[in-house]
């Protein structure tokens, strides 16, 4: 037992007194330079080309925005307006309610559609399952009417046919 101990403190010295020669960078290298390949420069490249981030071990997400973001009365809705809403015009702007549109000042409206926002909401209007928010807003108004869109103003209008 004592040889074996012996031998392994042995083998400790002799290995500690090994010396290892460092390298430093060449003085014509700048150190403040990025060295080519580094991790972070071929992560960069790879999301600049591909356009996907890894979020976790099978999942993957696209870097741009959704097409519901950039057409947002595209998004689908799936919705059952309130007994308390009344009108077209109230059921309008409740579908509107949290998509960053709004209705056009009714008083800037064509006197027919002023008459169809006051009509009583159809109680099969009630009940919105999975479609785009412009085509429910198209529903409503009925066939008679064309849904018109201000983008700047992120506002809608009805138009008679």
């Amino acid at each position: 037992m004592k040889k074996h101990l012996t031998l392994m403190l042995l083998t400790v010295v002799i290995s500690g007194c090994a010396t290892t020669q460092q390298t430093s960078p060449q003085a014509s290298q700048d150190i403040t330079e990025p060295v080519q390949g580094t991790a972070v420069e071929l992560v960069k490249q790879h999301l600049v080309d591909t356009k996907r981030v890894k979020t976790d071990r099978y999942t993957s997400v696209d870097l741009k925005p959704l097409p519901e973001q950039l057409d947002l009365l595209s998004v689908v809705i799936s919705t059952k307006i309130p007994n308390d809403i009344d009108t077209v015009k109230q059921a309008v702007e409740f579908l509107l309610m949290r998509s960053g549109y709004s209705l056009l000042d009714i008083s800037q409206q064509s006197e027919e559609t002023r008459i169809m926002m006051s009509n009583t909401l159809p109680e099969a209007h009630r009940n919105i399952q999975s479609m785009p928010l412009r085509s429910a807003l198209s529903m409503l108004a009925g066939p008679a009417f064309d849904l018109k869109e201000n983008d700047v103003y992120r506002s809608i209008i009805y138009k008679k046919k």
